[in-house]
């Protein structure tokens, strides 16, 4: 039997878990979104919280486990059937120092893959890069950018996204970015980094504290809409099994579809000209 493209999706970053960092602020959140997760197909979440060490937001692996055990306890009462995984958001900053293998933070389930945060305003850090390229060639790990369309550094300079792509780093992007609910310079960057082909993932980025629900029926329709039903497929279940897998992830790809184009061609000149830069720049490298 074929698998039902609907179900099985798997939602890579979240912070729907309660009590801990700014995610769900309590039980009934978590509730709350855990069923937008049923409705959207979405059965396995990989639980994100923040880590920023020497701050509220620096949880540890016990406690995530903790709540984890809790919440699934929870869902399992409410007859909701959801799989969580444990991860973090590490949120890159001079406090991670150079000894990033020896604190304590979890890559996502547990794989070996780590989920980075590049501040959202700051400027252009090129020791932190640095460190981040040190770190995955030097000690074996792998890094998931999370939803650098939020991030100036990266929304007003693809290439340095792409060359980060080049050295086997990968893309998260926010779902709510691609379907314009975070804002249109998100969506507009969003947009480029799938047509320049480094985007590897789609994520909720839930916060039910702050109203940012994960993704609903409605919502993963117009998804599907937008990038065709095999590039959703691929970006909520293929890539993330691979990523849990270990196994290699390519780049989504959409589907040539109709809808994605016009958001493409409606997209301010300025992003135009910026992608059809990287482009040039790409083909004179080849």
């Amino acid at each position: 039997m074929a698998m039902d493209k609907r179900r099985g999706f798997i939602d890579i970053h979240s912070h729907f878990l309660p009590f801990l960092d700014h995610g769900a602020e309590n039980d009934q959140q978590c509730l709350a979104a855990a069923r937008c997760y049923q409705s959207a197909g979405i059965d396995q979440v990989i639980a994100t919280p923040h880590f920023l060490p020497g701050t509220k937001w620096a949880a540890a692996p016990e406690q995530i486990s903790d709540t984890i055990r809790r919440t699934r306890n929870i869902l399992r009462e409410q007859g909701i059937s959801i799989t969580i995984l444990a991860g973090m958001e590490i949120m890159l900053t001079d406090m991670l120092g150079g000894n990033f293998d020896l604190r304590p933070v979890l890559s996502l389930g547990g794989k070996g893959a780590y989920l980075v945060e590049f501040p959202l305003h700051s400027p252009y850090d090129a020791s932190m890069v640095e460190r981040l390229e040190h770190w995955q060639a030097a000690r074996g790990v792998h890094f998931v950018i999370a939803h650098p369309e939020r991030c100036a550094i990266f929304n007003d300079n693809s290439s340095r996204l792409d060359a980060l792509v080049n050295t086997g780093m990968m893309v998260q992007v926010n779902i709510d970015s691609l379907l314009g609910q975070a804002g249109k310079k998100a969506q507009q960057a969003a947009l480029a980094f799938f047509q320049a082909g480094i985007v590897h993932f789609l994520a909720s980025d839930a916060h039910p504290r702050d109203g940012r629900m994960p993704p609903d029926s409605a919502s993963m329709a117009r998804l599907t809409r937008l990038l065709g039903r095999e590039t959703t497929f691929q970006a909520l279940r293929t890539n993330p099994m691979n990523l849990l897998d270990g196994k290699k992830v390519d780049p989504l790809r959409p589907d040539g579809n109709i809808h994605f184009s016009a958001q493409l061609h409606a997209m301010q000149g300025g992003y135009m000209q910026k992608l059809k830069n990287l482009f040039t720049h790409k083909q004179n490298l080849n």
